[in-house]
């Protein structure tokens, strides 16, 4: 179901018909879509359509317990209300937010964090776009997979993990904005044990900055190559690449009997031979110098 904010949120009868019939048992996956009905509403607006969310959430029970997928656009939360969805929708799966944001705290003046404490939560994906927080603070989400983070307006780093075991997909993408410092992804994503697809996506102006790339888990790979070219292409400035094994885990099962056939795939280059291969695969088109060292 799709609806605007404007002057109000859908009829609460259609609510109450919506619950009666997911009550009903006939249907597994339920939607709702809401977006803004004017191009670039004030905050005064999106506050607005915050409290009518709220409201219509709270009247309307039956049906947001079913729902499985929650996308938004220009809402702007107050303290707990995220906290009171997640508790409200407990079958909910997928929470997409774009140009979101929440109350700035009167007191301190400081910019809203989006938390999310849910350890009884069913989600299973997050995507935040374009939003207004200064960081996102994963502390409880047990069954969460994906994690899409794009153009975010706070410091680096923009994440902080805690529970999230499943997670295996984090996309990152920002054009970075010159007052944004550049930060490690290995110290971002320490708390990530699962994770096994990585997209990143920075536009040129952190290229241009970048004189440092270290990969950990690199392997002989056509496309980790390719990738590795295109960043050499764009960051004008780089001085150095590290690429370097990747590091056994301990609290997980990923090295368990698979670990030979695993590493027969995903192979790190080990005697010389293969290593000055790499390094020429690399450098072959460029005119510029590069320290490349490998292990």
């Amino acid at each position: 179901m799709s609806s605007c904010c404007s002057d109000s949120l859908p009829h609460l009868s259609i609510g109450h018909t919506v619950g009666n019939v997911m009550d009903s048992g006939n249907t597994d996956c339920l939607e709702f879509t809401i977006l803004a009905d004017i191009g670039h509403p004030e905050y005064e607006q999106c506050l607005l359509f915050g409290e009518r969310l709220m409201s219509f959430s709270q009247s309307c029970p039956v049906a947001f317990k079913w729902l499985t997928r929650l996308i938004l656009e220009y809402i702007t939360f107050g303290d707990s209300d995220i906290h009171n969805l997640l508790s409200t929708c407990n079958k909910l799966e997928l929470l997409s937010l774009t140009y979101c944001d929440a109350v700035i705290n009167p007191v301190t003046g400081e910019e809203p964090i989006l938390t999310i404490d849910a350890p009884q939560s069913g989600l299973l994906a997050l995507e935040v776009t374009t939003c207004g927080y200064a960081r996102i603070d994963l502390i409880q989400v047990p069954n969460l997979r994906r994690l899409v983070c794009a153009n975010w307006i706070g410091a680096n780093p923009p994440l902080c993990f805690g529970n999230v075991p499943r997670l295996h997909t984090v996309a990152l993408r920002r054009t970075a904005l010159h007052w944004q410092t550049p930060f490690a992804l290995s110290h971002c994503l320490a708390n990530t044990t699962s994770l096994s697809t990585l997209y990143l996506n920075f536009c040129d102006q952190m290229h241009h900055r970048l004189n440092l790339l270290e990969i950990v888990g690199f392997a002989l790979d056509e496309k980790l190559i390719k990738y590795i070219r295109l960043v050499m292409e764009r960051a004008v400035s780089l001085k150095r690449i590290c690429l370097l094994d990747q590091r056994p885990c301990t609290t997980c099962d990923a090295m368990d009997d698979t670990q030979t056939l695993s590493r027969n795939i995903w192979r790190f280059p080990v005697d010389e031979e293969e290593k000055e291969i790499v390094r020429q695969q690399l450098v072959d088109g460029f005119s510029f110098s590069v320290e490349i060292s490998i292990g």
